[in-house]
């Protein structure tokens, strides 16, 4: 396989795949690759590109809701945090209404992976408690408090101290909501109980000069629906996890990464049935990684300015036939797969 550079763009604000679509936000419009305009920004603080909608925040606290195409669909006055579940149904909180110590992340913002949706049932994290509630009829369904986990490791690489702390909502898979915390820890939780079924952190036989013998970065793991299983891919290291018994499977791949001279920096990547493609942030990179052969079958490397200097990408996104690659720097990046 081979992908090829194409196209190349500058002063880019964020991207988005949609629909095998990309597009882009440069000079206050919403693009679609390659230059049709889909939207104009006017008076806007920020964009979040959500499943078949966008939402626009302006600056006068109004948000506004389009499609792809760039037709209005609806809009909401003094709606700063919420969650969009359809272009009809969404829950909000005003900020001045939710004193909370995570008013501003939790419920609303899923790329930072605080919140999911099953069916009728939000998930969320309030303060130290896991909720689930029934989002239709306003009613609190369970808590789980994250202080009951018991055997707290204290071996996070950053913050050794803290107490328990949710990096993500991973997902639910066989009735269990999978949730990454610190300390290289992923728990599950009975979505109709919230009784806690799995605490998985040591890897028996796994061993690292820099890392404790435990899943390398929790919030690294993804749930794999076609395999039914969950998998994770961070640094040198892939691992799998058997949702109905917990058990973790690990490849230190170190070895053959650094014949390659790379590695995966970045813990958001994409998947695809076939194929991992993900950054590799400090050797300015990107690469895919077979998953049937846990081999790098293809790696692009970014070519130095004449500072000397490569660009450092920091978001990839795309799929089987092309990849966006947004650096530090706000370039786009356009590869198209070779037929």
């Amino acid at each position: 396989m081979n992908f090829t550079l194409i196209n190349t763009f500058g002063e880019i604000g964020d991207i988005h795949i949609e629909n095998k679509d990309i597009f882009y936000v440069k000079n206050e419009k919403i693009q679609l690759y390659p230059d049709q305009e889909v939207l104009t920004l006017n008076e806007y603080w920020g964009i979040y590109f959500g499943q078949e909608l966008i939402n626009v925040f302006t600056n006068r606290s109004y948000n506004i809701f389009y499609d792809y195409r760039g037709n209005i669909i609806e809009s909401f006055d003094k709606v700063n945090f919420y969650h969009i579940f359809s272009k009809d149904d969404f829950i909000y909180f005003d900020r001045n209404d939710k004193k909370t110590k995570y008013n501003s992340s939790v419920i609303y913002d899923n790329k930072i992976g605080k919140s999911i949706v099953d069916n009728d049932k939000l998930f969320f994290v309030d303060n130290i408690f896991i909720k689930s509630s029934d989002y239709k009829r306003g009613k609190l369904n369970w808590h789980f408090d994250l202080l009951s986990i018991p055997d707290n490791p204290h071996d996070d690489n950053y913050a050794k101290d803290a107490d328990w702390e949710v990096k993500k909502f991973i997902g639910i898979l066989e009735d269990k909501l999978w949730i990454a915390l610190n300390h290289h820890t992923i728990i599950a939780v009975d979505i109709h109980t919230g009784s806690l079924v799995h605490q998985i952190h040591d890897i028996p036989g796994f061993k690292s000069d820099w890392l404790p013998s435990a899943i390398p970065l929790s919030e690294a793991t993804v749930i794999d629906v076609k395999n039914n299983k969950l998998m994770g891919f961070m640094w040198e290291f892939y691992w799998e996890i058997d949702p109905e018994s917990g058990a973790v499977t690990l490849l230190d791949l170190s070895e053959d990464f650094l014949k390659e001279k790379i590695r995966n920096d970045v813990h958001h990547y994409v998947l695809t049935d076939d194929i991992i493609y993900f950054i590799s942030h400090f050797d300015s990179k990107i690469g895919a990684f077979e998953r049937a052969t846990k081999r790098i079958v293809w790696h692009y490397d970014f070519v130095k300015d004449e500072t000397g200097r490569a660009p450092r990408i920091r978001e990839l996104q795309g799929d089987e036939n092309q990849l966006g690659a947004l650096s530090s720097d706000n370039t786009l990046y356009i590869f198209k797969k070779e037929d």
